[in-house]
This record gives C-alpha cells, structure tokens and sequence, in this order.
C-alpha cells in the first residue's frame, strides 16, 4: 500500500530518494552490466556469430611475429588433442586448419562462439562502475587477469575478434528492450521502498 505524506513529507522524502538512487546508480548499473554481459555470451555461445571458423590450412609450428601459432598458441584443451596431431603427422599431413584444431580439441564447429578454453569470457567483467557528474558510466571489458601459454591478454584477444567479427559486445534490439526492462524493475524497487508500492 502506497504512503500517504504531506507536502512537506513528499518533498522531503522526494529529496531522499533522489539522493539515495545518484548513491545507488553505480551498483544498479553494474548489476544489469553483468546481466547483459550474460545476455550476451549465451547469444553468441548458443546462437553464434556470423561466418564459419577458418578452413586455411597453416604448416605445423609456423611462426609469426617469433611465436608460434599453429598448432595455435591456445594450446589444447583435450589431451587427445595432441595425439591426432601426430596421428595426422605420421598420416603425412603438414598444415593444420583453426577449424580441425577445434575438432582435435572435441570443440563445435558449427558456428563461430568465441569460446576456446573459455578464458576470454572469465576474464570479462565490470571493471568500474561510478558516477561522472550526473552520470552513471559503467565499464565492461577484460580484466587481464588470466595468463596465457602464448602471451596474449585477454583485451588483445577482444580487439583480434572485434576486427575480424565486428562489436561482438554489442546487445541485440530485442536484449536491450530486456535489459531496460530490467533497469526499471531495478528503479521500481527503491521507488517502493521510499514511497511505498502502488495498490
């Protein structure tokens, strides 16, 4: 049930809430950050991006810029991955395709979802959240906290994939319609809590 006030009471309590929500804009914004960052992975993990993983075959232990990068520098996540490897070696094959070195690592191939090791993702999060001004700015982006065989970070991985698949970090109309959704439920609470839900 709704609070009645005063006109005093009402604009002092008008006064509150608009403190308290500048307060509390930082985190609301951070929590509906990581729900689109969420949105977002599951589209492109379930759904993919446009395109298919390359079929361009690379030699063995080809090296650009001094690092090795096939069998590619993100090494295996399968330990059989290894093993076919040799398999194909002996076989008499000398390139190797991201595409197949995903097969040899029991990854799909069916459509393009970032996710190798999976590390990119986990390394992805809120890393500020704060207010400038009369703005709420809220940053999602690589923390750089895992570390790699090959040397890359994960914001060098990030900017390698938007150049070649474009802002993949980009939420769809349909998401960002949820995501407001979201906000406003978000606002509705502290509006209840200082003025009390409407009947």
């Amino acid at each position: 049930m709704a609070k009645t006030f005063s006109p005093e009471e009402f604009t002092d309590t008008t006064k509150q809430f608009l403190s308290d929500i500048t307060k509390e804009l930082p985190a609301i914004n951070a929590r509906i950050a990581v729900t689109a960052l969420s949105v977002i992975k599951d589209r492109i993990w379930n759904e993919g991006l446009s395109g298919s993983y390359s079929t361009n075959q690379i030699p063995f232990f080809y090296k650009k810029g001094g690092k090795v990068i096939a069998p590619y520098s993100s090494g295996e996540i399968n330990k059989g991955a290894q093993d076919k490897i040799a398999s194909a070696k002996k076989a008499g094959k000398k390139t190797l395709s991201y595409k197949e070195w995903r097969e040899f690592n029991n990854l799909q191939t069916d459509h393009i979802d970032l996710k190798f090791s999976g590390d990119m993702w986990r390394d992805i999060n809120v890393v500020s959240s704060e207010l400038r001004g009369n703005d709420a700015v809220t940053i999602v982006t690589a923390t750089n906290q895992i570390k790699r065989k090959g040397g890359q970070s994960t914001s060098e991985i990030m900017s390698f994939n938007a150049e070649k698949y474009g802002d993949f970090m980009t939420l769809t109309s349909d998401e960002e319609a949820d995501i407001v959704k979201a906000f406003d439920t978000e606002l509705q609470i502290l509006i209840d809590k200082t003025f009390g839900p409407n009947d």
